[in-house]
């Protein structure tokens, strides 16, 4: 809480009030693959989790940034898929709504979802 003194015109004439400035932690997240490795066709899920509520932007190897919003509970899950390829999945920021909202720039190592060679079954013919 602070108290500001006001000197208005000339002669001055003083007034004064009170305010509280509300410090709002910076929002805050991180993600995780469980499954990192996927047959091709096959779906994998990325798991964020942080600041209840925030929203997380990320994009999905380099392409459009994209948003989840955050749960309750500071989750929320993506499903990716189906992949044929490797992806790369890449955590931009976070923000936490409100007025102003509050962002936090995130430098998060990327990381993927690979992408397993198929099984070739060769016959073995015995004479």
């Amino acid at each position: 809480t602070y108290d500001i003194l006001y000197e208005i015109g000339n002669p001055p004439c003083y007034a004064s009030s009170t305010t509280t400035i509300e410090v709002i932690n910076a929002p805050i997240a991180s993600f995780e693959i469980p499954e990192p490795n996927v047959c091709s066709g096959e779906f994998s899920e990325v798991i964020f989790t942080g600041t209840p509520n925030a929203t997380v932007s990320y994009t999905l190897d380099g392409g459009m940034e994209q948003t989840v919003q955050l749960d309750a509970n500071g989750e929320a899950i993506v499903n990716v898929g189906p992949v044929t390829s490797d992806i790369v999945i890449d955590v931009l920021e976070v923000t936490l709504p409100g007025a102003p909202p509050c962002t936090t720039t995130l430098n998060l190592p990327p990381s993927g979802i690979t992408v397993l060679p198929a099984n070739v079954l060769s016959p073995i013919f015995h004479d």
